[in-house]
């Protein structure tokens, strides 16, 4: 599988997060012949068979007449979206509610006569779909973290000169090697324990709040964190506490998890500044400047900061038809929040955009770096021990 190293690792994550009581979905999303069949086969080879089952298509009723723990911590992988959209209803259900159960009507083999039979499917399970489609049903897709295969001219040279290494000597001799890292991660993911995972830094942690979609997708970030710890649980102290006579056992993450995390988002859940024209970058750019030298002067956060249009002109010096043009664009890209905006009053804006993307590489906006937990840490323990000594 050459290239899409972020795509390859969260596949494998969201693969490994089976085995969790939250458990990662993965969508994969490119046009035809882009290589998205040829990921999700990458990245379910090196599942133990035992531990994942592959569709071609699944019926609208497919899923409930399952055996009832035949989908507990097992990875479901399906083709094709076009031939799940019938059980897109359950595949919904058994995501949030970790079960599915249905009424039907039989006769009694005894008497004849009908009577009522419950059938009932538990969860968890994580799940890998693949699709061509452009526009996806919102419930459905939201539930998911969505992949994008790489589809340059420069991919597909790499691509096609890898074909072409197949078919030599070489490409022999990785084959066999093949072979037995897929044998190497058989038996790694079957020594990993189903442990709970704790995470000490979470209430130090932001995520964008600007809209509904962010209530699911910050489990989904929470979810990262909690399988990237889970996934290096042998090199993690194994705690226990003791419950009603029995012990639980579970692993707390690090603050390496959280650093894997965000790298990770930024490259798969972010975003680009390449969205924006020219003209808003620039001005994203000028309106950063204004909030980091109003926030100095003010000494309070970013998120504290409210500014107008008026303050965006005055800054700037652009007209006020230009600044509406592209105030709006940033707007629709959520890079700054509008707090008021009802016809006949003032335009209040916050800046959620904190930096980041110059490069050309995505990054995920609202998210705290390990510089910043480190600091928040800091503070945190230094009111505890103040008011351990008060008391």
């Amino acid at each position: 599988m050459t290239g899409e190293d972020g795509n390859k690792l969260m596949g494998y994550i969201a693969a490994t997060s089976r085995k969790l009581d939250e458990p990662l979905s993965v969508l994969i999303q490119s046009r035809s012949a882009a290589g998205k069949s040829t990921l999700q086969d990458a990245v379910i080879m090196l599942i133990p068979t035992e531990d994942y089952i592959k569709y071609t298509r699944l019926t609208g009723q497919a899923l409930f007449y399952k055996e009832e723990d035949s989908l507990v911590h097992k990875l479901l992988a399906i083709e094709e979206e076009h031939g799940a959209r019938d059980a897109s209803y359950s595949i919904r259900n058994i995501q949030s509610s970790k079960y599915l159960s249905i009424a039907a009507t039989g006769k009694d083999p005894v008497t004849g006569k009908l009577k009522t039979e419950e059938y009932k499917v538990k969860g968890p399970v994580a799940l890998m779909i693949t699709t061509t489609e452009v526009e996806l049903d919102y419930e459905t897709s939201n539930r998911f973290i969505t992949l994008t295969i790489d589809e340059s001219k420069e991919m597909t040279e790499r691509i096609l000169q890898k074909q072409r290494e197949q078919e030599t000597l070489e490409g022999l001799i990785k084959k066999a090697e093949t072979d037995r890292i897929v044998k190497r991660h058989h038996n790694a993911q079957r020594l990993l324990r189903p442990l709970h995972v704790i995470n000490p830094y979470a209430e130090h942690l932001t995520y964008p709040a600007d809209s509904l979609r962010c209530r699911r997708d910050h489990k989904k970030y929470l979810g990262l964190i909690k399988a990237i710890a889970f996934l290096h649980q042998y090199q993690r102290q194994i705690r226990s506490i003791g419950n009603n006579g029995g012990m639980i056992e579970y692993i707390e993450v690090a603050l390496d998890d959280i650093a894997r995390a965000n790298k990770l988002a930024g490259e798969v859940l972010g975003r680009t500044l390449d969205e924006l024209s020219p003209p808003s970058r620039m001005l994203l750019k000028m309106v950063r400047e204004m909030v980091e030298t109003r926030c100095k002067e003010l000494k309070i956060e970013h998120k504290e900061y409210r500014f107008s249009r008026r303050d965006i002109r005055e800054w700037t010096r652009w007209s006020d038809f230009q600044i509406k043009c592209h105030v709006r664009q940033l707007e629709d890209l959520e890079y700054l929040y509008s707090i008021v905006g009802k016809k006949g009053k003032e335009y209040v804006y916050e800046l959620l955009y904190p930096g980041g993307g110059e490069d050309g590489r995505p990054f995920l906006m609202g998210l705290t770096s390990i510089e910043q937990l480190k600091e928040k840490i800091g503070i945190h323990t230094q009111k505890k021990d103040s008011t351990l000594r008060s008391e």
